[in-house]
């Protein structure tokens, strides 16, 4: 059977405190480890978003100076029909110059176009115009180094400025304004117009001057902030449309070809999860996108994965409404967190082994001692106390303290038994005297238990009654020595006196049987035995057989009974006589005499 020690607890105790520490160390670290990494995921969403937000609020106010300068240049021309005279070159130049602006155009009332721009990226600088400066053939020329025509690059039939959706959106306006979004006619891109209407100084209208953004600048910043930032941010407008993404995604439909379909792409049908899966959730959570206003944070499930993303909406002041949303997901952390967390339960295990040992050594300082000290215990329980040394602890604690107590119980417990010794040689002297004299004694001598049970009979009782000791001892003595027709009561009786109910015999007499049959009268004188506490707890009894004495004086009895009886007879005679009567001693003197008239027979002297 499995028996506990101190030693097993102590372990056992040691272990789960260590396992529970533990766990709960590991429980902290991972609820910290994921809080900092939440913590992480929302500063940088903030970061993020703000920064997209200053660099679209930036850059298109830079694209609005840009354009407003180059249009208040050609207003100073004064020129009656702008896109005639005013050189290409300025166009180019003002293009070049611009950061944000990838090409400047000038339309003109009758539908001619001039413009000069490049790739976005300030390479293959081109012109274009149309012939005449009037609707017609568009043509497209690579520009020299010397910004002269070159090449030319594209021939487009049919053109008219005026149908434009830039030049239409600033003819409404009528002030500098935002245009939707296109596709370029290359289909390389996705343009931005910005637009302005001129005037002469009479204010006539001059025709209108508009400026392209590519949008692909816009990827391009996106691209790089999150890629370095471990974020993703994208761009769409109040109708859902994808502007600008950092994913490697064109915002535009294009059929099996490659080729643009002229169609923009939603937001909600990104082939990214992220966008898309955020897209669906903003437009739930805000069915009508241009009433959006403040930042906003949203979670959302993308592939079995929480994604918290940030949504703020951007206005400027030509009428510009998109909206920004960046996404970040916590198990970008993770890789990061993992390791931090791993380097963190590294010590934590370390720290709680180190503790484990320094507490298995400690607890051994204490466990070593008290096994000895119950090793001597459980030999003093088993009554070596003799053969029991001291126990020597060099120690100032509790545990010499308690092996110092356990000396002096040793110690104690030898006087202790030194003194039992003693009295049980004086006891063992007192009993051998004692059998001697009830050995010796030519009474009965009986010892009876408080409920009549036989405690110790002497061998001259034995003899008379002819029992062996052991057909007694142990035994009823009402039962073994009583008749059975006075058994009951005697034993009732006896009872009754023991407890105190009824007066106690000193003396008595009873019939006690033999083992032959036979019936002795036994004349017995008692004592009560009595216990430290005062409580009953024997008879002793000693007795004397009057059997003969008791038959003698039956006997004398009869012959009294007799005497008496033969003396009435002869008053009787006497009375009924008319003689005299008389009886004389030795010395010849009455002692009776009877006469007829007398009745006493007392003696008459002479």
């Amino acid at each position: 059977m499995w028996r506990s020690s101190l030693v097993t607890t102590f372990a056992v105790t040691v272990s789960l405190l260590v396992v529970i520490a533990g766990a709960a160390m590991a429980y902290l670290s991972e609820t910290a480890g994921r809080h900092a990494a939440a913590t992480l995921a929302e500063r940088l969403q903030l970061e993020r978003l703000t920064h997209t937000l200053d660099h679209l609020e930036h850059r298109f106010a830079a694209a609005r100076g840009d354009l407003l300068k180059t249009g208040r240049t050609i207003e100073r021309l004064g020129a009656d029909r702008p896109e005639a005279g005013v050189p290409e070159r300025l166009l180019l130049e003002a293009a070049l110059a611009s950061d944000v602006v990838s090409s400047m155009y000038l339309g003109g009332l009758d539908g001619g176009l001039v413009a000069g721009g490049h790739d976005g990226r300030k390479q293959d600088p081109y012109f274009m115009a149309t012939d005449a400066s009037a609707a017609g053939t568009l043509r497209k020329f690579a520009a020299t180094k010397n910004a002269e025509r070159g090449a030319e690059l594209l021939t487009l039939e049919d053109f008219d400025s005026r149908r434009r959706p830039w030049f239409e959106a600033a003819e409404q306006a009528g002030r500098p304004t935002w245009g939707d979004i296109y596709v370029l006619s290359t289909g390389h891109d996705m343009s931005l117009p910005a637009s302005m209407p001129l005037s002469g100084p009479d204010g006539t209208p001059r025709g209108v001057l508009g400026a392209d953004h590519f949008v692909a600048s816009l990827d391009r910043f996106l691209r790089d902030s999150d890629g370095s930032a471990k974020a993703s941010t994208f761009i769409m407008d109040t109708k859902g449309f994808l502007v600008a993404s950092g994913f490697d995604e064109r915002p535009f439909l294009v059929d099996d070809g490659g080729r643009p379909t002229g169609v923009r792409r939603l937001a909600r049908d990104s082939a990214s999860p992220a966008i898309a899966a955020a897209a669906r959730a903003i437009e739930a959570r805000f069915p009508q996108l241009a009433a959006l206003t403040g930042r906003h944070t949203q979670s959302v499930e993308v592939g079995g994965e929480a994604e918290d993303f940030g949504v703020a909406p951007f206005r400027d002041e030509w009428g510009l409404h998109w909206i920004v949303v960046t996404t970040v997901s916590k198990k970008t952390y993770m890789p990061e967190f993992i390791k931090a967390r791993q380097s963190n339960l590294a010590v934590i295990v370390g720290a709680l082994i180190a503790v484990a040992l320094v507490a298995l050594v400690y607890g051994r300082s204490v466990i070593v001692p008290l096994d000895e000290l119950r090793e001597a215990a459980g030999a003093v329980a088993a009554g070596n106390i003799a053969s029991q040394p001291d126990i020597e602890f060099a120690r100032r604690d509790e545990i010499g303290g308690l092996a110092e107590s356990f000396n002096r119980m040793l110690a104690h417990l030898r006087g202790a038994v030194r003194d039992r010794e003693r009295a049980l040689q004086v006891v063992e002297s007192g009993r051998q005297r004692a059998e001697l004299l009830l050995e010796a004694s030519q009474t009965i001598v009986l010892e009876l238990a408080v409920d009549g049970t036989v405690v110790a009979i002497n061998r001259v009782a034995l003899e008379l009654f002819g029992f062996e000791a052991d057909e007694v001892i142990g035994r009823n003595c009402y039962d073994v020595l009583i008749a059975a027709d006075t058994r009951e009561e005697l034993k009732r009786r006896f009872s009754q006196r023991v407890i105190g109910v009824s007066g106690f015999d000193v003396t008595s007499i009873s019939e006690v049987t033999t083992k032959a049959g036979g019936r002795l009268t036994i004349t017995w004188r008692n004592v009560l035995i009595r216990g430290r506490d005062g409580e009953v707890t024997g008879v002793l009894s000693t007795g004397v057989d009057v059997t003969e004495l008791k038959r003698d004086e039956l006997r004398l009895q009869e012959a009294l009974s007799l005497a008496l009886t033969n003396e009435e007879r002869v008053r009787d005679f006497a009375t009924a006589s008319s003689d005299w009567f008389w009886e004389m001693d030795s010395q010849l003197r009455f002692t009776r005499f009877f006469r007829p008239d007398a009745t006493d027979p007392s003696p008459s002297r002479k």
